[in-house]
């Protein structure tokens, strides 16, 4: 993101020099979601904001073809966001190039398309809002951890998350569901390859 993004500095502190002000290691915690007012607990449950719509809408163009259409829309949140965003790099394309945890990677230097773009944006502007595995599916593009710069503790170097029908990514039917409905047999009925 670049520095011109409002969300950068926004929704997520870096390193802060004095944490005094705000308590104990807050540097590098987020503060998109916070309550209107903390003292009674007061704040909004988040299902769906119109940003997110909007990036719905840029995708849906996106993919039937309606290049222009998809890039206004995109312009139209982004304008909201990053006074200095530009999209005109952007190739007309509604194939995905990326599938990895750094954005937009293109086999041999190749363009980024218009639903790179979108999907990048759709990734940061939702943050912390709609399970990114949901699209990890439907896109089939997988992911990795293992990139420089990941932080992340389990970076499951040893396991294949980069294939889209990656066994631990289909989510089993609770036992449960099979204890209380007698129409389901678990042995014909479990989601093939879920996880135990």
């Amino acid at each position: 993101m670049p520095d011109t993004d409002v969300r950068k500095n926004n929704w997520w502190y870096g390193p802060l020099e004095n944490e005094s002000e705000l308590g104990t290691e807050v540097s590098y915690n987020q503060f998109k979601f916070r309550f209107s007012d903390p003292n009674n607990a007061l704040g909004d449950y988040i299902l769906m904001r119109h940003e997110g719509m909007m990036l719905i809408a840029a995708e849906t163009m996106c993919m039937q073809g309606k290049y222009g259409e998809a890039r206004a829309m995109l312009q139209d949140l982004m304008a909201e966001r990053n006074p200095a965003y530009n999209i005109s790099s952007r190739t007309n394309a509604n194939s995905l190039t990326t599938n990895d945890a750094n954005g937009p990677t293109t086999p041999a230097g190749g363009p980024v398309t218009l639903l790179d773009e979108i999907i990048l944006q759709r990734r940061i502007e939702l943050w912390g809002e709609v399970g990114r595995i949901l699209d990890i599916k439907r896109l089939k593009t997988g992911f990795t951890r293992d990139f420089e710069g990941s932080n992340h503790p389990d970076k499951l170097v040893t396991r294949n998350t980069l294939d889209p029908e990656y066994p631990d990514f289909v989510m089993a039917i609770p036992q449960s569901e099979f204890d209380g409905n007698k129409n389901m047999d678990e042995t014909a009925d479990q989601n093939p390859f879920a996880s135990n």
